[in-house]
């Protein structure tokens, strides 16, 4: 794709919480000219974009998974981990606010920072791992007793005072576990990603369909990937993205329609409405929705009387790089549905669908963009007209040159025909990316244009410079971990190439006797002689295991065995090192004798790919 123009303009800073910001879990909301921002510590910030200046701080009982905004009314969502959903009106913090700053008094929080209690907890579930909201619905998603429980829950209406949240229903599903999660509760690593796709009948029924993150589809889309049902229905369809890779779809309707007697209808022990729809076989971190065809300037028309005709693709993106796009392709004899694969470069951290047919993703190292809309090359009309409904074959990824960034969101405050990003770095830095087509090229500057030009040049210097000392910090961690990978590889070459004969490196045993404290005890020293030309690191362990010979023939006798574990600083050739340890005293009645005692060196690879990365990866 052409290079993508873009300037940055930094906005403020916020404290990393210790160990750094966690990728999936910072969140960055836009909404008219508030920024609701969550950077993986237990704050929530809202940011003033037209005034920039903070205008408060949430302090939560523990680290914020996941925030969603209700517009109205004011309120803010906030998913705490292994807590539940808070709720906090934000009509009321600008109440508060005006209190405080009238009664001048000291309070125990710094200006600005309200705590969140537990009375504004709605939702109490250490289980819960995500949410969305739905118009009047709050669709949640937990995991116990090894299953996914996704669980519809009826807002209160604004008339109604201090009303309890009522649950509709409740389904449960059996996704794959995810690789290296073992056990009830939510995954450590990876959370699953939930949104709403809709049909243009159900945003054009009158029910003022509002949903936070959702897209709305074409018809023939979303007939295709959902089933004509729920076309017919016009019922809007959950999306959940899960750490195991699988893509599901759940019908709102089906779990907001007959409710039982006791208010809480249970579909669980029925068959459950859930579609897989594909697996990328790697955790999913984004969902979303593209416009990858222009319109014609009658549809452009009927769009302006009848409402937004919706997108006509939809993309789900995986961690490590592995990314699918479906589109409806219109074909003589039907319309069917078109899927294809790609393999993009990750990590992934996170994504965002900017306003047209281009896709935006975050890795370590930068931003990048892919654009779907894609024409061939053919100069035939007749043949350019038949792989206009054609995705792409390959993707080329134009690099916007920002790095490290952990958190994406489009922003309410792009013009036609741009886009603006907000973007929140692993430093803690929000800033936002203004992205434009490379025609839109300046003509003529003005004094005022040309001082804006230089700060955007400034601000893309200091961006520049962070990104090189992050690339060049990844670089050393990376040769650290080839230098101890191949002094590694040495010593176990020496080792293997002295079967018989002197060993290079030894270790010999003795034992004697000694009195400690009035009683005599029987001991064993090791001496760990390297005579080879190589030295023992860091992260070399010495293991001693002592077997009785009674046991040797015993199936259990590795049970029976134990085993001392000594690590290993530094041991430079020529050097020796003697470890001492008991084997019991005289007042011991099963000291079993004789004992086979064996020494072997151990080297555990995580050390090497823990000094690979700093990163989870």
């Amino acid at each position: 794709m052409a290079h993508v123009g873009h300037r940055v303009d930094y906005l403020a800073g916020f404290c990393c919480p210790v160990g750094g910001l966690v990728a999936g879990k910072p969140r960055v909301l836009c909404h008219e000219n508030e920024i609701y921002l969550s950077n993986g510590s237990e704050f929530v910030y809202v940011y003033d974009q037209e005034g920039k200046v903070l205008k408060a701080v949430y302090r939560c009982p523990d680290q914020v998974w996941h925030v969603e905004l209700l517009p109205q009314p004011r309120q803010l969502y906030i998913l705490c981990a292994h807590s539940g959903i808070y709720c906090v009106s934000l009509d009321q913090q600008s109440r508060l606010m005006e209190q405080t700053d009238g009664d001048g008094q000291e309070s125990n929080c710094p200006s600005g920072v309200f705590p969140v209690d537990s009375d504004a907890c709605i939702f109490p579930d250490s289980s819960l791992c995500m949410f969305t909201l739905l118009n009047n619905f709050v669709i949640t998603l937990s995991q116990a007793h090894s299953k996914w429980w996704m669980k519809l829950h009826e807002l209160p209406r604004p008339e109604q005072e201090s009303p309890p949240y009522r649950q509709v229903s409740e389904v449960g599903f059996c996704p794959g576990p995810q690789p290296g999660d073992e056990g009830d509760g939510p995954p450590s690593r990876f959370l699953p990603v939930l949104c709403c796709a809709s049909s243009p009948g159900t945003v054009g029924s009158g029910e003022g369909l509002w949903c936070s993150g959702g897209f709305v589809l074409e018809e023939p889309l979303f007939s295709l990937l959902f089933g004509i049902d729920a076309a017919m229905l016009e019922s809007p369809m959950i999306l959940c993205g899960f750490p195991d890779g699988q893509l599901c779809s759940v019908p709102l309707k089906a779990l907001s329609s007959s409710p039982a007697v006791d208010g809480c209808h249970d579909v669980s022990n029925q068959d459950p409405p859930v579609k897989i729809l594909h697996h990328l076989e790697e955790p999913i971190v984004f969902i979303g929705a593209l416009r990858t065809e222009r319109r014609a300037a009658e549809d452009a028309e009927d769009e302006q009387l009848f409402g937004d005709a919706g997108c006509d693709c939809v993309v789900a993106v995986g961690h490590y790089g592995k990314m699918v796009a479906v589109k409806a392709d219109q074909r003589e004899e039907a319309t069917v549905p078109e899927l294809r694969e790609y393999y993009l470069r990750g990590p992934i951290l996170c994504a965002a669908c900017g306003s047209g047919s281009r896709m935006y993703y975050s890795t370590h190292s930068d931003i990048s963009a892919v654009d779907l809309d894609w024409v061939g090359d053919s100069s035939d009309p007749e043949d350019a007209e038949s792989c206009a409904g054609v995705l792409p074959p390959v993707l080329s990824p134009a690099s916007l040159s920002i790095c490290s960034v952990v958190a994406l969101s489009l922003s309410s405050r792009a013009s036609e025909g741009e886009s603006e990003l907000l973007a929140l770095s692993a430093k803690g830095r929000l800033m936002t990316c203004g992205l434009c087509s490379p025609e839109d090229a300046d003509v003529g500057l003005t004094p005022a244009e040309a001082g804006r030009r230089i700060k955007e040049l400034l601000s893309g210097i200091g961006n520049t410079s962070e990104r090189v000392s992050f690339l060049k910090k990844a670089v050393d961690q990376k040769n650290r971990a080839l230098a101890s990978l191949n002094q590694v590889m040495n010593v176990s070459a020496a080792l293997l190439s002295s079967q018989e004969g002197q060993k290079p490196i030894a270790c010999t045993v003795t034992a004697n006797w000694s009195c400690l404290l009035l009683q005599d005890t029987v001991t064993i020293s090791c001496l760990l002689e390297n005579c080879s030309e190589y030295s023992l690191e860091e992260g070399w362990t010495l293991c001693v295991q002592l077997l009785a010979s009674s046991c040797a023939l015993e199936e259990e006798s590795v049970d029976s065995a134990t085993t001392f574990t000594f690590p290993i600083d530094q041991l430079l050739p020529g050097n020796k090192r003697e470890l001492t340890l008991p084997l019991g005293s005289a007042a011991d009645t099963k000291l079993d004798l004789p004992l086979t005692i064996s020494c072997a060196l151990y080297y555990s690879l995580r050390n090497i790919l823990g000094s690979g990365s700093d990163s989870s990866e």
